[in-house]
């Protein structure tokens, strides 16, 4: 490069190069077009070219070079020029018509390619060709994409036809980039790898915001990675790709959803009422529940009445907050011999990995003076497999020990007899929860996205009336 006419590594301009000072012993020199100052030297500022197309279709669908820069973030004197460069080239290409020789000698241009179904066609077409076919303007064709303005039955039909025969899609990075939407909702599901598990809810849960966002013309990006995974942050989910994020899982104490809360994504939590400021949440009355099924229990007249289950998820702590709430709302003390709810029983919450552990409590309870007439589970899928190890031990469910689960799962329905439970919607807290976040992303207040669904008690036949009831609850 001549030190006597560099190019403005900024504008690209080689005119009204002057010099400005030294820096460092070399030359430095400014720009008189764009008013900035480099070294001859420094490195040429570099876009990459899904930017450049990516300002090229902005400005197709009406955005000015200015709009675009802001937009994108980049120089307006890049925006510019790509766009002088590519009106250029179409012009280019219209003046040499871009032909193609046909088998028969005849020629054909890239709009007539499109309309013959080609399929060697690489370039994707343009609004403005969408237009020229149509016989439309550029706006129109941008007012029919989005929407707006009012438009006749006519020239919506030949914009509707003149896209149909170019095989004409609208680029759906730029029309998220323009109306700052994706129109895509994130899930963080838990028990992907355990769908076939008849007690996890998972599936019931995506089933129900699948139908919520259908309606409301959402997508769903699922990320699969496991909750807890230590390798993650909560960054992935704020790289512009969702327009929100829906937390499934009966614990929120990872430290990923309170990043996404505090970067400002919206979020619900579905299954768990600890959901962090700012987000909201759908969860059951998981202490109402175990309130009303013990003061069942009872009321068929149990006063030895067990608990087990996990302590490690708001969901499940709420449940054994339940229960001991339950024993004082009936006059009854709780015996802590039957609360068995250490780390030991944390393995799991569904009945796909049994342990000793259960066993071995089973065992102690058992040996008891005084040994429960109830056993109270924290899920459905552990009731089922406590009555057929009961039953297997020759014990009778439920004339001699009653069970109970909760969630009214799959287990509940289909173990012979059935187990009583307390039942809770996941479909309609995957709807709920779906709808929540659609309607926080379009602006609704935070009080009004937190939702405890009400229990209702499921009897089946995994209990029985033992008494009358001295205590009403």
């Amino acid at each position: 490069m001549s030190s006597l006419s560099p190019t403005c590594p900024h504008c690209g301009r080689t005119d009204n190069q002057v010099k400005a000072g030294s820096h460092l012993g070399e030359q430095r020199f400014k720009c008189r077009v764009c008013k900035r100052r480099y070294l001859p030297t420094a490195s040429r500022r570099m876009y990459p070219d899904d930017l450049r197309v990516m300002a090229i279709n902005l400005n197709a669908e009406g955005l000015t070079a200015r709009q675009i820069s802001e937009r994108l973030d980049v120089n307006l004197h890049s925006v510019a020029k790509w766009i002088q460069r590519a009106r250029a080239e179409q012009d280019d290409a219209s003046a040499m018509s871009s032909v193609e020789e046909q088998d028969d000698g005849s020629t054909i241009s890239p709009v007539e390619e499109r309309a013959t179904g080609d399929l060697t066609a690489r370039r994707r077409p343009t609004v403005i060709e969408v237009a020229e076919r149509a016989g439309v303007s550029i706006s129109t064709v941008s007012n029919y994409l989005n929407n707006r303005g009012r438009m006749g039955d006519e020239a919506r039909d030949r914009i509707k036809t003149a896209m149909a025969a170019l095989n004409y899609t609208p680029n759906s990075l730029v029309r998220a980039i323009r109306q700052r939407r994706t129109r895509i909702l994130g899930v963080v599901p838990f028990g992907m790898h355990d769908l076939h598990v008849a007690a996890n809810p998972t599936a019931e849960i995506l089933s129900g915001i699948q139908r919520a966002v259908s309606i409301r013309g959402y997508n769903l990006l699922i990320y699969t990675n496991p909750l807890g995974a230590p390798q993650e942050t909560g960054l992935e989910f704020l790289d512009g790709h969702i327009d929100g994020l829906l937390w499934v899982s009966p614990g929120t104490g990872e430290t990923r959803l309170e990043t996404v809360v505090r970067a400002g994504l919206p979020a619900v939590a579905l299954l768990a009422g600890d959901a962090p400021a700012g987000a909201g949440f759908v969860a059951v009355d998981n202490i109402g529940g175990m309130r009303s099924l013990v003061a069942h229990l009872v009321k068929q007249g149990h006063r030895r009445i067990a608990y087990i289950g996990p302590n490690y998820a708001a969901d499940f702590l709420e449940r054994i907050e339940g229960y001991t709430r339950a024993h004082v709302d009936c006059g009854l003390t709780v015996d802590r011999r039957l609360l068995a709810t250490g780390t030991a029983i944390n393995r799991d919450w569904y009945d796909s990995q049994l342990t000793e552990d259960y066993e071995s409590t089973v065992d102690r309870w058992l040996k008891l003076l005084s040994p429960p007439t109830a056993i109270m589970l924290s899920t459905d899928g552990w009731a089922a497999w406590m009555i057929n190890h009961l039953r297997k031990r020759g014990i009778r469910v439920p004339e001699d020990i009653a069970v109970t689960g909760f969630d009214d799962a799959l287990p509940a329905r289909s173990t012979p007899g059935g187990i009583t439970t307390v039942r809770q919607d996941f479909l309609e807290m995957g709807r709920l929860g779906a709808k929540l976040l659609m309607d926080f992303i379009d602006g609704a207040p935070v009080e009004s996205r937190r939702v405890r669904q009400p229990t209702e008690i499921i009897v089946r036949g995994s209990t029985s009336k033992l008494g009358g009831c001295p205590v009403e609850p």
